[in-house]
């Protein structure tokens, strides 16, 4: 998804997850407010290893590394996994694990799709416009191939 730098709004996932570290930095931060930097690598270790989206069902860090993250209790409560001869099937194992994580995440990503447009459907509506009508158009970033006798104050006819 591309998104405009000049409407952060418009990548909601980028402002959740903004809003989340704020919230997460108010409750840990101390209260002269000088210790937020080292709260931060915490704080983002915690939101990339939970299940923090609805849309994909896995957290970040198994998406990027397909596997979870192992924290040193894991390391003291599971036995270590050897690979040895069988290291070609491990691989092949983790890289057919990886395709469909990918896969199930694509697909539960786009039913969260699809149910966040028919929430979004029930109440947009389409914008009409008449021969004549004046609207507003950001050309601060464009030329325009109009003349200028059809714009007024920033305002553009549509014919």
């Amino acid at each position: 998804m591309r998104t405009s730098s000049y409407r952060p709004q418009t990548n909601s996932t980028c402002e959740r997850n903004n809003k989340t570290i704020a919230e997460k930095l108010r409750t840990y931060i101390a209260a002269n407010q000088l210790d937020w930097p080292d709260k931060l690598s915490s704080i983002a270790h915690a939101m990339n290893t939970s299940v923090c989206t609805e849309s994909t069902q896995y957290t970040p860090y198994y998406m990027v590394f397909s596997r979870e993250c192992r924290t040193p209790i894991d390391t003291v409560l599971t036995a270590p996994t050897n690979v040895g001869p069988d290291a070609r099937l491990f691989i092949d194992g983790l890289h057919s694990n990886v395709l469909l994580a990918r896969e199930i995440a694509k697909e539960n990503s786009l039913e969260a799709q699809q149910k966040y447009k028919a929430q979004h459907d029930k109440n947009a509506r389409e914008a009409t416009f008449k021969i004549r009508d004046k609207v507003w158009m950001d050309t601060r970033l464009r030329q325009l191939d109009i003349q200028e006798n059809f714009v007024t104050n920033g305002k553009v006819h549509i014919t």
